[in-house]
């Protein structure tokens, strides 16, 4: 299920937050290799949440169809991906990870709230200074996302209080939605050029993308617009 391979991707997006606290608080860890342990399960299990989502999502498109073709391929990746993700769990893995767990404690005993505190303000200045940009451009949109959810997992880490949903949690949604159109328009777009695709499909499959491009920017028009809302809610939540 899309919801699992999320999950995961958010207890891994959680790790890497805490890997780049404690390598900010101390002066020996490398949050980069430690990384590097989880990084292919996390891009392999986006690739394949981001396929069953739209495979999903062509179910609300049954009316701009049929895609025998583009559905078959959807599914082909989607196999094909699944594969890869299971081949990379073994036991070798599973010891590499108890490994990562036991020298983490370690570094843990000299991070501090002080740093702690330090890292979440740089953070928090980084992030107003890219929502005050004008105009966001795709590339600063994917890395507001990102750092938004380091930040938001970072402050929930050391804060025993729930943090209130606000526009904050509003514009990240929209962010993801803009995200998943865009995923899916590059894919459409392979699609018109596939040779399993018949040319009468690949018409369907060009207006298909036209639409999907046209919510695409949408939603990113909307992202620039709430932007100075946006700026205040973040600066009161965080």
């Amino acid at each position: 299920m899309p919801a699992d391979y999320h999950q995961l991707r958010v207890e891994i997006k959680k790790t890497k937050a805490l890997f780049a606290v404690i390598e900010f608080c101390t002066n020996e860890f490398s949050s980069k290799e430690y990384y590097k342990l989880l990084k292919p399960l996390f891009k392999k299990a986006g690739r394949i949440r981001d396929l069953q989502l739209e495979m999903q999502e062509m179910d609300s498109y049954k009316l701009s169809g049929p895609f025998p073709g583009y559905l078959q391929w959807l599914e082909d990746e989607r196999s094909k991906a699944a594969d890869e993700f299971f081949s990379l769990v073994d036991d070798e893995l599973r010891k590499d990870m108890r490994a990562t767990c036991n020298a983490i404690s370690h570094f843990l005993e000299h991070v501090h709230k002080k740093e702690v505190d330090k890292y979440i303000n740089s953070k928090k200045g980084n992030i107003i200074r890219l929502i005050k940009r004008r105009n966001y451009t795709d590339d600063q949109v994917h890395t507001m996302r990102k750092l938004l959810k380091e930040f938001f997992y970072t402050k929930k880490m050391i804060s025993s209080k729930d943090i209130p949903v606000s526009k904050t949690d509003e514009l990240q949604d929209i962010m993801g939605k803009w995200h998943d159109h865009l995923v899916m328009a590059d894919h459409l777009q392979k699609g018109m050029e596939m040779d399993m695709v018949r040319t009468r499909e690949k018409k369907r499959i060009g207006s298909l993308k036209t639409l999907v491009s046209q919510k695409k920017d949408l939603l990113f028009k909307t992202i620039n617009e709430m932007k100075p809302v946006f700026l205040q809610s973040f600066r009161l939540q965080s």
